[in-house]
């Protein structure tokens, strides 16, 4: 089942990690109560737990770098102008 997640998220890059995230956490949420019963399904659903974790940290990444992508841009502009033009001794 994971790998078809995986599989489909791919189809369209852009959203692939908001559709992870709302498909781990719906998995998640129908087996609570059940994982805590059935061995077998707990692994499974500390499996989802995991690539729900991953998904959410890789969403977050692309936000965080999408909002303040000028603001690297610069610094490394600024840290190339920087290296390249100064002299260890300045």
């Amino acid at each position: 089942m994971f790998v078809t997640l995986e599989r489909l998220a791919q189809t369209e890059p852009k959203y692939a990690d908001i559709f992870l995230i709302e498909n781990y956490a719906a998995f998640q949420n129908s087996l609570y109560d059940l994982a805590n019963v059935v061995p077998t399904l707990a692994k499974f659903y500390h499996q989802a737990s995991e690539a729900y974790e991953q998904s959410c940290s890789r969403h977050i990444s692309m936000i965080i770098y999408y909002q303040f992508e000028r603001l690297f841009q610069f610094a490394r502009r600024i840290e190339d102008l920087i290296l390249n033009n100064v002299s260890p001794e300045e």
